[in-house]
């Protein structure tokens, strides 16, 4: 949203959703489901991670540990963003 970054949910990564703004908030939907909701910021340059999609993406990658890797060709999200976001990487 303009030159800031949202989080929304991890398991929405890939498909196609909507954002709206309003004066204080800042709202993600995905076919109609709310996906994220955050306070509107008008600094620029600024990345706004909700702590439950931190939380999201740290059990889909345990989830993704755990089932053995079958050979297929899929494209795959780059999940690094959330790790720089996180001060992780």
């Amino acid at each position: 949203m303009d030159t800031n970054d949202y989080s929304v949910n991890p398991r929405y990564i890939g498909r196609l959703i909507d954002v709206r703004a309003d004066l204080e908030t800042v709202v993600v939907t995905c076919e109609g489901i709310e996906t994220a909701r955050h306070k509107r910021c008008y600094a620029a340059h600024e990345s706004h991670l909700d702590a439950a999609h931190a939380m999201t993406l740290r059990k889909i990658r345990a989830e993704q540990a755990a089932v053995p890797a079958i050979e297929t060709e899929v494209e795959e999200r780059d999940l690094s963003v959330y790790d720089h976001v996180l001060g992780v990487a």
